[in-house]
């Protein structure tokens, strides 16, 4: 019998990179800020692959905002790959992020 789960995961995983790049490719005429990293998050869904978050806020306009970006695992190990990922991002670091200015809700990590 066909697992669909695995179906389901990978089709996700696609869709991700597709999203991510042309993400990237809106955010080439975005403002340049450094953001605070404020917290980290693990995340293991049944339908998905487990991902590692790491949210951070910022200033735009003179106001605050937040955002956060995902690094997704593999299935195996993934609490331990985790946990190495976070240990680059510890909080009250600082990281470059853009920005869009007409909307600076939204923004990606450099």
């Amino acid at each position: 019998m066909f697992d669909y789960t695995i179906s389901f995961r990978i089709g996700g995983w696609i869709g991700r990179r597709v999203r991510h790049y042309f993400l990237l490719q809106r955010a080439a005429t975005w403002v340049y800020a450094e953001a605070t990293v404020t917290g980290h998050r693990f995340e293991d869904p049944l339908r998905d692959f487990p991902y590692a978050a790491v949210t951070y806020s910022y200033i735009a306009n003179d106001e605050y905002h937040s955002g956060e970006f995902r690094h997704y695992l593999s299935l195996l190990r993934a609490k331990k790959a985790a946990e190495k990922f976070f240990a680059l991002y510890p909080r009250d670091t600082r990281i470059a992020i853009k920005f869009d200015p007409q909307h600076p809700e939204r923004s990606v990590k450099e």
